[in-house]
């Protein structure tokens, strides 16, 4: 009976001990492992992955967004193979590893995307406000064309593609507003281009010899005569009424919508150049008071005919005419298919002046009537 008690004793004390030992482990294990899931963990990478795929620009960073989803799907898996553990020996220590080394990567990727975004945005704003100082001073450039509203899909093309730019960059699509900024600088550099290539001419020393040279015959016939002619510049938008040797008044004058090319055939919407006469007075036409000119003249014939030839302008083109000088002016752009045309009273005071037979010279631009602008008289 005492034997018994006692091995019952001894079985009990090793039973509490290795209880006390199990626990101990259990404690010991508890401290060095990680048997709760780490959701934390998990949502912080999923928003750091949301971040990387939907931040402006993460297109730029597929490669790199893949290789850190790898990662991602790399603790997804160690996460499942530690659910598949029994109880108390479930350890997520592994998977925790794999978590932070995907969110470092992933914290990382959106730190680059998001260095690149500001630099984009940095370039954008730059580019944009660049842009926008051109078009704003389109009239103030410097270049002989800039005070004048030119008829161009290049200019409408820079100016609608600028817009868009600027709601992009305010909506933060920074690499859509390089790309319309990019394309409107693109079509604002032909509009420019095109611009030169127009009025070159009204530069070109002999054109101007030329014109300056018709302005001062003019002057000086007037002086010689007694009698009254007619100048037109054509780039100061000026119609001068000249008697004895000087400039008698001056009227602002539209021309036609090409008005800075020289007229070569019907529909051109251009205004001739040359000596011209009147052939005869309207004092009611379709504009009411009209002078109508003797184009086309003996030389712009001629020029017509070389053209053909060259092969500027087609072989079924018409010379045009009906080109007047005449009432209903003074819009905000030139308008006209051709003809110059000023203010109705103006046009009444030019008309009580006029003659048939009235010389009447159209010249690109000459120094006669800039000066009237540079002296401060008002100019269109």
């Amino acid at each position: 009976m005492r034997a018994t008690k006692r091995t019952w004793l001894k079985g009990s004390i090793t039973a509490l001990l290795a209880l006390l030992l199990f626990a101990g482990a259990y404690q010991i294990r508890g401290r060095t492992s990680m048997p709760v899931r780490p959701w934390h963990l998990e949502a912080y990478l999923n928003s750091l992955l949301a971040d990387c795929r939907t931040a402006p620009g993460a297109w730029y960073f597929t490669r790199q967004f893949e290789e850190v989803a790898a990662r991602a799907a790399e603790a997804r898996r160690s996460l499942a193979e530690a659910e598949r553990q029994w109880g108390v020996w479930r350890d997520y220590t592994p998977a925790v590893r794999e978590l932070l080394a995907a969110c470092l990567e992933a914290q990382s990727l959106r730190l680059r995307i998001g260095l690149r975004a500001a630099e984009r945005r940095a370039k954008s704003q730059a580019l944009l406000a660049g842009l926008q100082n051109e078009l704003r001073r389109k009239n103030n450039n410097g270049r002989i064309w800039s005070r004048f509203e030119l008829r161009n899909l290049d200019a409408e093309r820079a100016e609608s593609l600028a817009r868009e730019a600027e709601y992009l960059y305010a909506a933060g699509e920074y690499e859509s507003v390089l790309e319309k900024a990019v394309r409107a600088w693109a079509a604002w550099q032909r509009y420019t281009h095109k611009g030169d290539a127009e009025f070159a001419r009204f530069e070109d020393p002999a054109q101007l010899r030329l014109w300056e040279r018709q302005a001062i015959n003019l002057l000086e016939w007037t002086k010689k005569s007694g009698r009254r002619a007619i100048l037109v510049d054509k780039l100061e938008h000026r119609c001068l009424l000249l008697g004895r040797g000087r400039v008698e008044k001056a009227y602002p004058a539209d021309l036609g919508r090409n008005w800075y090319h020289r007229k070569a055939q019907a529909l051109d919407a251009s205004t001739p150049e040359g000596e011209y006469r009147v052939k005869s007075m309207k004092p009611a036409g379709k504009y009411g008071y009209a002078l109508l000119l003797d184009y086309p003249n003996a030389e712009d014939r001629r020029r017509f005919l070389a053209l053909q030839r060259q092969g500027a302008i087609p072989a079924g083109a018409r010379i045009g005419g009906n080109i007047e000088i005449h009432g209903g002016g003074r819009g905000d752009q030139d308008w006209t298919d051709g003809c110059v045309s000023l203010d109705d009273s103006d046009m009444r005071d030019l008309y009580r002046n006029a003659y048939v037979g009235m010389p009447v010279t159209i010249v690109g631009t000459c120094r006669l009537a800039s000066a009237l602008r540079e002296s401060g008289a008002a100019s269109r």
